[in-house]
């Protein structure tokens, strides 16, 4: 299901208080004005490191800005609708988002959009290459681009994992997957890569247990991976809510909340580290919103929500602070 604005609007508190933290000590006492804004019922959005390309999907369209607001170029129209999810690489030169596009021979399918040398485009675009039928949407959470942009992670439609390698060679429409996976039963919804591509990490959740697979040497795989894994984990009474990886793919982070038929809601914090487990962090009381980790794997970020209001708590990465 789409994610509520009461969700988005915390993953933009968390962000925000994430990176004024960095500039000062004292971030409520600091009345920031925004740089600049748009108005519009927007589904998801991504920025490059730099902040200098902005990617906005909503409904039926894609929208890349500059760092000042400007309108660079966007694509949509009666050919596509249900715009999901939307990443861009570190640098900024690719975005790629997931959609519905129609065609009077195959009708609508869900697929995956990607263009190249984003900072260099204008006007409206079409894509550089549009994947095969994925037969479902992808979540804000489920795709995912590495640094350069070459790789293209996505889960989804159920308990299925899709690997892009080499993607800003490719070019055309209905482009299939380097690789693949399928972990039935679970609803894999979120998906994570390190920034060279090779490392990879997805969950999901499946009749309140959740679970966590770790892929290594992902840019060298082919084909059916038929559980080919280097690391499962599974949590049991639990949905999973937040994962991250670091830039090294070395170590990763993940949230789960209990299950809600207890009385009162408990989440968890765990850090692994190489495929070991860490350490982990209990937050009774709070309902994960999400989790993330910085890219050298050492500091952790959780938002979570209470009776009480949003809170966001901060870790050392090799060791709990």
């Amino acid at each position: 299901m789409y994610l509520s604005i009461g969700r988005k609007a915390i993953m933009a508190l968390f962000i925000l208080i994430f990176l004024m933290g960095l500039a000062t000590p004292n971030v409520l006492g600091r009345n920031a004005e925004p740089l600049w804004g748009i108005s519009g019922e927007a589904v998801d959005i991504a920025i490059s490191d730099d902040g200098s390309v902005v990617a906005i999907v909503f409904y039926d369209s894609i929208h890349v800005y500059d760092g000042q607001g400007n309108l660079m170029w966007y694509w949509g129209g009666e050919c596509v609708s249900h715009f999901s999810s939307v990443d861009i690489s570190a640098n900024g030169d690719v975005v790629t988002a997931s959609a519905m596009v129609y065609d009077e021979e195959y009708g609508g399918r869900y697929v995956i959009l990607y263009w190249g040398n984003a900072r260099d485009l204008s006007g409206t675009p079409g894509p550089q290459w549009v994947s095969n039928n994925l037969y479902g949407r992808i979540g804000s959470e489920a795709l995912t681009l590495s640094n350069n942009g070459d790789s293209v992670l996505a889960v989804g439609t159920g308990p299925n994992v899709f690997y892009w390698n080499q993607s800003l060679a490719r070019g055309g429409s209905g482009i299939y997957p380097t690789w693949t996976d399928f972990q039935e039963p679970w609803e894999l919804e979120y998906a994570r890569m390190s920034g060279n591509g090779d490392f990879v990490v997805t969950g999901g959740t499946y009749n309140y247990i959740a679970k966590v697979y770790y892929y290594a040497n992902s840019t060298l795989r082919s084909g059916y991976q038929h559980y080919d894994l280097n690391g499962t984990w599974t949590f049991y009474d639990s949905y999973l809510e937040g994962l991250d990886i670091s830039d090294d793919g070395e170590h990763f982070v993940l949230g789960l909340v209990n299950n809600t038929d207890r009385e009162e809601m408990d989440s968890y914090v765990h850090y692994y580290s190489h495929g070991e487990h860490v350490w982990s962090s209990s937050l009774p009381g709070y309902s994960i919103a999400n989790v993330k980790i910085s890219g050298n794997g050492e500091v952790v970020a959780t938002v979570a929500n209470s009776e009480e209001g949003l809170a966001v708590f901060f870790y050392k990465g090799s060791e709990k602070g």
